[in-house]
């Protein structure tokens, strides 16, 4: 009655995706210190990723600016996202659609999502079409 109750939770629901994040004390204003940060965060993601054996085939882009404005960018890929490499290589231009570097950053973040199928579909993705 009190919201209390002593049985475990438990979530059967499956991962629709898997980030990381992080707000800084100071805002970032240099390019290659967020790409710095980026790989940091990538290499949590990954590291989920494999200990959940997860297989996502889109990785997507957190940035929040010092004015508080959120923006998304996202990337699609044919291949899953298995290694920091893997992610690593999309997060510069996934940055450069971003007005990060003229304008200050106060939170960074690395999404990975659009996990396969499980082995029992056969694992079978559409492909890209452009």
């Amino acid at each position: 009655a009190r919201g209390l109750d002593a049985r475990p939770v438990v979530s059967e629901r499956p991962y629709k995706s898997l980030g990381s994040e992080t707000t800084f004390e100071k805002d970032l204003d240099a390019v290659d210190e967020m790409l710095q940060q980026l790989r940091q965060l990538a290499t949590d993601v990954v590291e989920n990723l494999q200990r959940k054996q997860l297989r996502g085939y889109t990785v997507t882009l957190k940035v929040k600016f010092d004015d508080f404005q959120q923006v998304t960018r996202s990337q699609t890929v044919s291949q899953p996202l298995l290694t920091l490499q893997d992610i690593d290589r999309w997060l510069p231009e996934l940055l450069r659609r971003t007005e990060a570097g003229a304008r200050k950053v106060r939170l960074l973040g690395v999404t990975v999502s659009n996990f396969a199928e499980p082995a029992s579909t056969g694992g079978m993705r559409q492909l890209e079409l452009f």
